[in-house]
């Protein structure tokens, strides 16, 4: 049986505070902070809502507070929907929603 073809999306998180505090900080350390509080806030959110495996995250976007990555279309019927952990932590607040676009072809 063939795998299902998978896609690029853009997913583009809500306001996070802790995001904006700390891309307010411009240092190097700054920067590098960031990058993995991304990293690892995407890498939970995917693992939360996709089966294991079955996806692909290509970058984190830290200029957005988005990221990349490949699922396919039957994976993102339903997925930009009203998710959330909320606080610190978690980095997303109640009821925050995701906007996900497919990428060009």
């Amino acid at each position: 049986m063939a795998k299902p073809q998978q896609e690029v999306y853009f997913v583009f998180m809500n306001f996070d505070p802790v995001y904006e505090r700390l891309r307010a900080d411009r240092s190097k350390e700054g920067s590098a902070t960031l990058d993995a509080y991304l990293s690892q806030k995407h890498d939970k959110l995917l693992a939360k809502i996709l089966q294991p495996d079955s996806y692909r995250k290509r970058s984190s976007l830290a200029i957005v507070d988005g990221f990349a990555v490949e699922i396919t279309d039957a994976q993102n019927s339903g997925k930009h929907s009203e998710i959330g952990e909320g606080g610190e932590s978690g980095g997303e607040e109640p009821g925050t929603r995701l906007t996900s676009q497919k990428g060009p072809d």
